[in-house]
């Protein structure tokens, strides 16, 4: 015997699955912009911040305009605290798919 498929979904991921992100590594009292080409179809998601242990950061709300995403991160937590140095993985994601990228935050 075996598996039998019965059914396929596509998922259509985003051009890349990349964010862009910039500037980085990113100093104290700057905020980062973060863009994303949003999936087709996908009319809203989220953008989450993650620590190098895999911990959500912030959930940053992002401004959705055609087929792009954009959003602002001021190195703060969701507490309003100032997270620490480091390596910080950003993420969008949506009912299409999901995009990634990478921020070094310095002290």
């Amino acid at each position: 015997p075996g598996f039998t498929p019965t059914d396929v979904v596509e998922t259509e991921l985003m051009a890349g699955d990349r964010l862009d992100i910039y500037p980085s590594p990113l100093a104290r009292g700057l905020q980062a912009t973060i863009r994303a080409s949003r999936s087709p179809g996908a009319e809203s998601g989220k953008l989450l911040v993650f620590d190098a242990q895999g911990r959500t950061v912030r959930l940053i709300q992002a401004r959705v305009a055609g087929n792009e995403v954009t959003a602002q991160w001021d190195g703060r937590t969701g507490h309003g605290e100032r997270a620490a140095a480091g390596v910080y993985f950003i993420q969008w994601r949506d009912a299409r798919g999901s995009a990634s990228g990478k921020l070094v935050l310095l002290d």
